[in-house]
């Protein structure tokens, strides 16, 4: 008999759950390759997303409107704490999770930026563990 198929997926980081606001929009270097309507983001060529997931490696973004993969976007999140951090990102995967639509937005940041994606993380989960208590 055949064994049952093991799970493949390996993360590199963990990952610390939340609900933030997020704004993306396009970045320069994408130039005229997406450009955000004024009837699908904010007006201003923004988008306000969800992030639902912070790992050193990137977030994870609920986006009402689908995102290329391969796109090169800033992103700026609510902290918890207050005030925000923007961070350039680059999407690695996207899926569609229901007719809302909603769409699932993963993003890397580049290793110069994990500073503030550590600080996020730190907020985050003092945060968590302060609601706990």
């Amino acid at each position: 008999m055949a064994e049952p198929v093991q799970s493949t997926i390996v993360r590199a980081d963990q990952r610390v759950t939340c609900d933030l606001v997020g704004l993306v929009r396009p970045a320069e270097a994408m130039g005229e390759h997406m450009v955000l309507s004024r009837s699908a983001g904010e007006g201003d060529g923004s988008l306000k997303v969800r992030v639902v997931d912070v790992s050193r490696g990137g977030l994870g973004l609920m986006s009402p409107v689908f995102v290329p993969r391969s796109a090169t976007l800033e992103v700026e999140v609510s902290r918890p704490t207050g005030g925000t951090v923007k961070m350039p990102c680059r999407v690695q995967r996207v899926e569609m999770r229901d007719r809302g639509p909603n769409y699932f937005v993963g993003v890397s940041v580049t290793a110069e930026h994990r500073a503030a994606i550590d600080t996020l993380m730190t907020e985050l989960t003092k945060a968590q563990t302060g609601r706990a208590a």
